[in-house]
């Protein structure tokens, strides 16, 4: 009976979820990853001193969680630390919406409170002040991993928080962010610490999106240009900002999804990388190979999937006593690969039973020896690498619908326009959005509860890239390119308005028959920008474009709208903006005509609005869709008469 060289790769990664003009997080993922997975394995990696492994990091998950560690906050933690008396309707609606997006068995049911309170909310039962504050606590609480010393005596506490509860639990949830990396690097003796490229970008379609045709040879290409130069900039800084990050200089890479080429992994090679890893469908077999001077590591697809998907059913000591069974025997290498972060939500105590068994088993084993990638020896050679990734040994995830090819072609254009600019926050945008994650939500492969929220992020990063550079942006960034899920419903107008521009609803068929959007309706992850809002109208007599804007309850709109300008900004039929004027008291109603705008009769129009603060960046109303109307014509009442 051989020796198994069992190696062990857990990745970890999160997108850009940084607005990278203000430094604001716009999702929460990465903090609360950072206190379930990426300390939890780190403290059973400590228990158990013989296991070696390797670990790897997307640079744009550590800076993150450096930008954590330096103040930086999210949109759910500012929601989190609001006192539950004072919030408003909104928040209290964004709250209900985003603080449930949690496993409801593995996450929220480990506490009583936590799940009757869900159960609270799909009653459609009104909350309290009480309710509020226990779940701003709680939806923070539930992924502080099992193993974690982190706000025990509030874990133990259960409900009843009060605000300085909060205060505390914040503080401690600042403190465990800031001992991750010092904890990975205090074990780098027996974890190697590895890479992505940085900002997690399918390499291979950077290079040449015709590496898509190895494996669907018809499949149809966006019309954009090979980002091959972006490619060796995205592998290339992962390496340094694994030095930074590590103390060391890392040895190897997984590449985003595992996606490989010839192009890729001879990038990979003269960066100098010393290993890459990928999925065995690419090559036909598990192990370990050299390509043309790289070693090449291919996961045991089987085993990886079973550890990720299988064994969160059985009993852990089971589950362990049927992965060794499986490694038992074997001579040579075995790599095992897989996602450090989701498979364990679906554990009931976030997999820390079965790993435990697991790794005490190992630890004991007289023929199975854990190795490091860089450990993991070669048994062999092959002259050329197929072009694929760890998902059915291709890249359709990422190209393969039209939704996937919008995106590459908007980002294409994104591309040809900073050509010539030395302005680094656009680059920087621009290779935020280059990212795997926004194209693995496009289409219909996959969809959550946040397809708009990526979709919008994806947007806002090439808008912030416009932004930078001076120009205009493109309208066609302003709309959603996901569009396999229910749209914002909007209500076009419907007849011509006289409105009595007073800041006042002082007649009720007054705005009547105006379009309407209702911004409560909007969960994005930039949704909260607009939290002063409940409602959207707008209409129109033949002169001029009517908007007013209603405020939530207990919102000062004269104090918010006097800290800035409004605008209305028109993106079809051709791109302008102009000040709109008004009288804001208990609502703001606001005239531009339609001469200012350029806009003749009958033209279909998309319009936003744009708030301009004297601080801070600018606020796009609504986030998700457009506004859209007809110019009327003189005939419209004609045309439109209703009784």
């Amino acid at each position: 009976m051989g020796t198994v060289q069992l190696a062990f790769l857990w990745h970890f990664h999160q997108p850009c979820y940084r607005d990278l003009p203000s430094g604001k997080m716009l999702m929460p993922w990465v903090r609360l990853h950072g206190l379930k997975d990426y300390t939890g394995l780190a403290a059973l990696l400590e228990e158990f001193p013989k296991i070696r492994c390797t670990t790897n990091f997307s640079p744009v998950l550590l800076d993150q969680l450096q930008a954590y560690i330096d103040g930086e906050t999210d949109t759910m933690l500012d929601l989190s630390m609001m006192p539950a008396a004072d919030l408003n309707d909104d928040q209290k609606e964004m709250i209900l919406a985003k603080f449930f997006w949690a496993h409801p068995d593995s996450v929220i049911g480990q506490y009583l409170r936590y799940r009757q309170l869900l159960e609270l909310h799909r009653a459609g039962q009104s909350f309290r002040e009480q309710d509020y504050r226990d779940l701003q606590v709680l939806a923070n609480l539930a992924w502080i991993h099992p193993l974690s010393n982190v706000a025990a005596s509030l874990r133990a506490k259960g409900r009843g928080f009060t605000e300085e509860d909060k205060v505390s639990l914040h503080t401690d949830m600042r403190a465990a962010l800031a001992a991750i990396l010092p904890r990975w690097r205090a074990l780098s003796d027996r974890v190697e610490l590895s890479v992505s490229p940085y900002y997690h970008p399918i390499v291979p379609l950077l290079c040449d999106f015709a590496s898509a045709r190895e494996a669907i040879p018809d499949l149809p290409l966006p019309d954009a240009p090979n980002f091959r130069d972006e490619a060796g900039v995205q592998v290339r800084r992962a390496l340094d900002a694994g030095e930074k990050y590590y103390g060391r200089r890392p040895r190897g890479f997984w590449p985003s999804e595992g996606s490989v080429s010839e192009e890729a992994c001879a990038l990979f090679r003269s960066a100098g990388a010393e290993w890459a890893a990928t999925d065995e469908g690419v090559s036909g077999e598990a192990g370990a190979k050299m390509v043309r001077g790289l070693k090449v590591a291919f996961r045991d697809t089987a085993i990886s999937n079973l550890l990720g998907f299988t064994y969160r059913t059985m009993e852990p000591a089971d589950a362990a006593k049927d992965f060794i069974r499986r490694i038992e025997g074997r001579d040579g290498p075995v790599p095992i690969i897989l996602d450090g972060e989701n498979p364990w939500e679906h554990y009931h105590d976030g997999g820390v039973g079965f790993l435990r068994a697991l790794f005490k088993s190992l630890s004991e084993h007289p023929t199975i020896r854990t190795v490091t990638m860089s450990e993991l020896p070669a048994t062999g050679s092959i002259d050329r690498i197929f072009a694929g990734s760890w998902i059915n040994r291709n890249f359709g995830i990422w190209i393969g619908h039209p939704e996937d090819r919008k995106g590459w072609e908007l980002l294409g254009r994104a591309y040809r326009d900073i050509q010539g600019s030395d302005n680094a926050l656009a680059w920087e945008c621009l290779r935020a959005a280059e990212g795997s994650d926004w194209f693995w939500w496009f289409g219909d492969d996959f969809t959550s509860a946040q397809d708009a929220e990526f979709d919008a992020l994806f947007r806002r990063h090439l808008m912030n890239l416009y932004k930078a550079i001076g120009k205009p942006t493109p309208e066609d960034l302003l709309r959603p390119i996901k569009q396999t899920r229910s749209e914002v419903v909007l209500k076009e107008p419907t007849a011509l308005l006289q409105v009595r521009m007073d800041g006042k609803v002082t007649d009720f068929f007054e705005w009547i028959s105006a379009g309407h959007y209702d911004v409560s309706r909007e969960y994005s992850a930039l949704a909260g920008e607009s939290s002063f809002l409940c409602d959207v109208y707008y209409g129109f007599d033949l002169e001029q474009l009517f908007v007013r804007l209603d405020f939530r309850k207990g919102v000062d709109g004269k104090r918010i709208l006097g800290s800035g300008e409004l605008a209305v900004v028109v993106t079809r039929p051709r791109q302008i903006s102009a000040r709109l004027t008004g009288v804001t008291e208990t609502i703001f109603e606001g005239a531009v005509g339609f001469r200012d705008l350029g806009l003749k009769p009958r033209e279909k129009v998309e319009f936003f609005l744009e708030f301009e603060r004297t601080a801070g960046a600018p606020v796009r109303l609504p986030t998700l869709t457009p506004l859209t109307f007809v110019v009327p014509s003189a005939d419209f009442d004609g045309i439109n008469w209703q009784v």
